[in-house]
Order: C-alpha cells, then sequence, then structure tokens
C-alpha cells in the first residue's frame, strides 16, 4: 500500500517524473526487508534501523516537489484538528509559520515536539 502511493505521488506534476526519489526509497525499503531476518535478536538495534530508515524515507520523499497552500480547517473534534494539524506541521523541512490565535502554551508542545532542529518555528498567536 505505501508503495503505490509513493508511487502515484513521485509522477509528480504533468512533465516532471522523480523516479529517481521513488527508485531510491523503493530500494531503501527492500534493503531493510532483507536485512530484517538479521535484526531479529536485537531489538535495540532493530529499533535504530527503523529509526536510520524513517529518516531516510522522509527526507527522499521530501525532497519531491510539491506545493503546501494554506489550511483553514472546518470545525470538529479537537482530536480531528490535531490530527489534521500535525501531518501539516511534520512535513515542514525549512520553515513553518503557524497562525492560530487560540495556540496556548501547553498546546505548542503536543504540536510541535517532533518537528526536526533546523526548521525556522513562527507561532502567532494572542
Amino acid at each position: 500500500m505505501f508503495q503505490h502511493a509513493l508511487n502515484s505521488f513521485s509522477k509528480g506534476e504533468a512533465g516532471h517524473d522523480y523516479s529517481v526519489e521513488n527508485t531510491v526509497v523503493s530500494g531503501m525499503l527492500n534493503k531493510f526487508t532483507n536485512q530484517m531476518v538479521s535484526f531479529r535478536d536485537s531489538h535495540t538495534t532493530l529499533e535504530k534501523e527503523i529509526n536510520e530508515l524513517r529518516k531516510s524515507v522522509k527526507k527522499h520523499i521530501l525532497a519531491i516537489p510539491c506545493e503546501l497552500d494554506t489550511e483553514v480547517l472546518d470545525a470538529g473534534s479537537p482530536f480531528t484538528s490535531y490530527i489534521k494539524i500535525r501531518s501539516i506541521i511534520e512535513t515542514a523541512n525549512k520553515q513553518l509559520i503557524f497562525v492560530d490565535p487560540y495556540m496556548g502554551q501547553g498546546t505548542i508542545r503536543r504540536f510541535f515536539n517532533n518537528i526536526p532542529e533546523n526548521v525556522c518555528i513562527t507561532v502567532i498567536t494572542k
């Protein structure tokens, strides 16, 4: 399922083909799958390898250019909003400007705790 989604995403816009990025990510996933048996005796090693794979895959997927528009969320449950906002925030790789007049100090940690250290974050609130 992930591979199918990656294939669709990497087709890019008309006239653009990001098959190199797709091939790199697919290769990393295949290599990990082939080596996974060797990690079965060490949960620590497996966890380390999964985290490294996640970072590498994310880096290469984010290298595929796409335009992210700003978004105003419809009213919904707080959890639904949280999931949607987190999915947008986690794509930041250079700069993030977040405008929410209701964002409080306690909420900031919830939304921004998994952002890479090199991302410049600006939060505008009351």
